[in-house]
């Protein structure tokens, strides 16, 4: 009689997987958090360069002075440059953080399909020790003294 089936050998397969995207599942909401608060400051950062780009086209008080120096052309270039690249480092950050996003919605549809994997493990398990213990087999006789050394331990 073979009392180990493929069902137990398949639960125990769905209980190691769902550990498996806890874990991940774990490690990507740490990344989340980091991704959020780095975004966050290049998002400032993006924006005061911006700025500093805004100010030099609208004719501030610095820009009559580059322009009055003839200095105007360089640090209009260099404002611009460096709104560039804050911009360029703000999206990646933005686009990084909607993968991990997408990676831990991801995780949480996989752990919704493992529902309750490890009760109907522990159900079908019992069930199987029970069909063991009520066949009378030889490995009865030896679960029953093992179930009768455990309950005298605890």
């Amino acid at each position: 009689m073979r009392y180990y089936s493929e069902d137990l050998q398949r639960l125990q397969q769905e209980i190691l997987e769902k550990k498996r995207t806890k874990a991940k599942l774990s490690d990507l909401q740490i990344q989340q958090a980091e991704l959020k608060e780095r975004t966050a400051k290049l998002e400032k950062l993006m924006v005061k360069e911006q700025k500093d780009v805004d100010r030099l086209n609208r004719g501030s008080l610095s820009a009559f002075f580059y322009r009055a120096s003839g200095q105007m052309e360089e640090k209009l270039s260099k404002e611009e440059a460096e709104a560039y690249a804050a911009r360029v480092k703000y999206e990646t950050a933005r686009n990084e953080l909607w993968s991990v996003n997408e990676d831990i919605t991801r995780c949480l549809r996989e752990i919704e399909g493992l529902p309750e994997c490890e009760e109907r493990y522990q159900s079908l398990l019992k069930s199987r020790t029970e069909q063991v213990k009520n066949s009378g087999a030889p490995e009865a006789e030896q679960l029953m003294r093992m179930e009768k050394r455990l309950s005298l331990v605890y």
